[in-house]
């Protein structure tokens, strides 16, 4: 989660991003890292989702730090009210998105395969 923003513009504060890479990130002052824990059955997505919502960044926004840069605190992020479904309508709806996550992934990583071959090509080409 972006933890910190600029003062002039708030347009990543409370962000998140799904890391489809394992132990591959950098946490520090400016970046909080969010797991699941199980609870509830509550996947990746749901957080992915949640946390990216313009009702929920709204209301998290509202605790921010302002300084020199806008910044949340851990705390301000544990203590975000959240109303979470029952058990069974969480394992459902990861049933439900899981599938399409997996495309985007999927996709996104062939777009990057996609990528480096072009720029391999390029570079023969500029020979």
């Amino acid at each position: 989660m972006s933890m910190t923003d600029m003062k002039e513009n708030v347009a990543l504060l409370g962000h998140t991003a799904l890391m489809d890479i394992n132990n591959k990130y950098i946490v520090n002052q400016r970046v909080g890292l969010l797991r699941t824990n199980g609870y509830l059955g509550i996947s990746p997505y749901h957080i992915y989702l949640l946390t990216n919502n313009p009702t929920f960044l709204r209301e998290l926004r509202r605790h921010a730090h302002i300084g020199v840069q806008v910044n949340l605190s851990k705390e301000d992020i544990v203590n975000s009210r959240v109303i979470y479904a029952p058990e069974n309508v969480n394992i459902a709806f990861t049933k439900m998105v899981k599938p399409l996550f997996d495309a985007i992934s999927l996709n996104n990583k062939e777009i990057q395969q996609l990528k480096d071959v072009a720029y391999q090509i390029q570079a023969q080409l500029s020979r």
